[in-house]
């Protein structure tokens, strides 16, 4: 008899703030594999999500496993990582604004110096982070 097991997948919800991701990319806490799409955002839609985050509008959760304590490997949310993180680098102007239309072509730094209100505001932004044991199936995170 081939009796099949099942794991409980166990996570937890955390909040991370856009300075806490940067942070933990920058430190190479968070991982993405092989099977992750490359960098595929342009920057219209990655100066979207910077702009619904400046404007206080909910984004979708990251999900992460855990690999160890404080390293993380990237389910899902690749391409919002890196929009933040190329951001707050100042690899990119906003561009294709819905609403801030006055941010056209503002880098990061120019948010620092003219908008130290709003560069605050996208740091402290959060995320919600659903992070995946290593206890799970490594399926799961596949």
């Amino acid at each position: 008899m081939n009796a099949e097991v099942t794991r409980d997948i166990f996570s937890k919800l955390e909040y991370w703030s856009v300075y806490d991701i940067k942070r933990k990319f920058d430190e190479g806490r968070l991982n993405v594999p092989d099977f992750q799409r490359n960098d595929v955002w342009l920057n219209p839609d990655k100066s979207r999500l910077i702009e619904s985050m400046l404007r206080g509008i909910p984004i979708p959760s990251i999900y992460l496993a855990e690999e160890e304590e404080g390293k993380y490997v990237v389910i899902d949310g690749q391409q919002r990582i890196n929009s933040v993180v190329q951001y707050s680098d100042g690899k990119f102007g906003l561009s294709g604004l819905k609403v801030l239309t006055n941010l056209k072509n503002k880098r990061y730094s120019n948010l620092i110096g003219e908008h130290k209100q709003l560069a605050s505001r996208l740091l402290d932004a959060t995320i919600p982070v659903i992070i995946i044991s290593t206890r799970a199936d490594d399926e799961i995170v596949y």
